[in-house]
């Protein structure tokens, strides 16, 4: 009777098969893979066959979630804005942020921390967008409040 064996990347990870289908299990997501198989019978083990290259699918963003929906700020104010990505294990977590308007409201980044700044009075929509899902926060840039005029002088009262 014939058997198969199967190696990934070079080692032998299924012996004895009987069936002409494997599945691997336990592969790390969006990797690449060599497989090759041999047979066996009681005359011994067949020469491997010609590799073949097989990429595992990547684990796509199921969605994006911004620390807040609205946000309300001064011109010139800062606040900051995260964004928590699912699954963990996605393949790529990358978050790409960005403005309708950079008159209104600009992103900047340092590290992990995505900084809002009020540019001008105005709404302007911040986007956060990881592999096919995305969140938004809605900006409002308010003026800054109005000092309080300066009181008139008052004019000395004459003496009569």
């Amino acid at each position: 009777m014939v058997t198969y064996n199967v190696y990934r990347d070079g080692e032998k990870v299924a012996s004895d098969l009987k069936e002409k289908t494997y599945t691997d299990t336990g592969l790390e997501p969006d990797t690449k893979y060599e497989y090759q198989v041999s047979a066996e019978n009681e005359a011994g083990e067949s020469e491997l066959s010609e590799p073949i290259e097989v990429t595992t699918e990547p684990i796509p963003v199921t969605s994006v979630t911004l620390s807040q929906k609205t946000m309300t700020l001064e011109e010139g104010a800062t606040k900051t804005l995260t964004a928590t990505v699912e699954p963990s294990n996605a393949t790529d977590k990358t978050v790409r942020y960005t403005t309708s308007d950079r008159e209104i409201a600009t992103v900047s980044t340092s590290g992990e921390v995505r900084t809002i700044t009020g540019v001008k009075a105005g709404t302007a929509t911040i986007t956060a967008r990881a592999g096919e899902q995305s969140d938004v926060c809605t900006v409002t840039v308010k003026a800054p409040p109005e000092p309080d005029p300066e009181p008139e002088p008052e004019e000395p009262e004459e003496d009569a």
